[in-house]
């Protein structure tokens, strides 16, 4: 399943809006700073936001039941999310932050219906965390969710909106919106300095989540050391380090704080070679 492989990887998460040019190659960011120290692209984040607010905002307007008039609208969402938002970074991240604040209220519905909880607020959806990727992955089949369906019928035999619904419900809310939620919760503790030292970095981390079990993954070694020389890359997989046993009634905070107390009780080193980081158990802490 492709959401079970991008999950099972460390998230690459777009920061917010940087003030460089996003089209522009390493050395000419380079070269133009010296340049210009002080060039930023503010006001063409705020220019572009204007522009697409206008554009996104007609799909929501209240309209009359004209089907050709749904269509034009679902299609012009699915122009920014398929189209306009690939163009640069700056794009992009005009295009979520309208995205992420006009879908958000679904998005709260679908996990309150659920017994989890979540990380994400109006305030906070211009600072992605590790959840941010299951929002867009929600806004994503929304949107192809409402153009399929303002498409012909006659193109829709085998469309079944209703599983689809379910299959999304259960990837999204039952699995990675609580695991995502898991980690969120853990590297604020870590983070914020209020767990033990122990010398796990949050970028490594992983949890696994199911209903009635949770881990946290980390990177490890499966070279012996005395077969591998100090120059050569060892081979690297990720394998859980603490688990809890849940109900399935439990709460996602309650969970996250087991395995965030298990991992404070164990010590580690972490090792890094050419861009690849891993793990040793060293022992326990007192």
């Amino acid at each position: 399943m492709t959401l079970k492989s991008n999950f099972e990887e460390i998230p690459a998460l777009l920061a917010p809006p940087s003030y460089l040019d996003s089209t522009a190659t390493d050395d000419q960011v380079a070269e133009k700073g010296l340049l210009h120290p002080r060039t930023n692209i503010a006001p063409r984040y705020t220019a572009w936001k204007l522009v697409l607010d206008a554009f996104i905002g007609t799909a929501y307007r209240a309209a009359p039941d004209d089907l050709d008039e749904e269509e034009r609208r679902a299609t012009a969402l699915r122009e920014v999310l398929c189209n306009v938002r690939l163009v640069s970074r700056l794009l992009y991240s005009v295009s979520m932050a309208l995205l992420r604040t006009r879908i958000f209220p679904e998005y709260l519905d679908a996990i309150r219906a659920t017994v989890y909880s979540t990380n994400l607020g109006r305030q906070s959806l211009d600072h992605p965390c590790r959840e941010t990727r299951v929002l867009d992955h929600y806004i994503s089949y929304r949107i192809n969710r409402r153009f399929l369906a303002s498409q012909s019928s006659l193109l829709l035999n085998d469309d079944d909106a209703e599983l689809d619904h379910r299959q999304v419900s259960q990837d999204l809310f039952k699995w990675l919106q609580p695991q995502t939620y898991i980690e969120d919760e853990i590297g604020k503790a870590l983070e914020a300095g209020t767990a033990i030292a122990n010398g796990v970095q949050f970028c490594d981390l992983l949890v696994r989540f199911q209903f009635t079990r949770a881990s946290i993954t980390l990177p490890f070694s499966v070279d012996a050391a005395s077969n591998r020389s100090a120059a050569s890359a060892p081979t690297i997989i990720r394998k859980e380090c603490v688990a809890v046993d849940r109900a399935s009634s439990e709460p996602v905070f309650v969970t996250a704080h087991r395995l965030l107390d298990q991992l404070q009780s164990l010590v580690f080193v972490r090792k890094a070679h050419s861009g690849k980081a891993w793990y040793e158990l060293v022992g326990r802490s007192t």
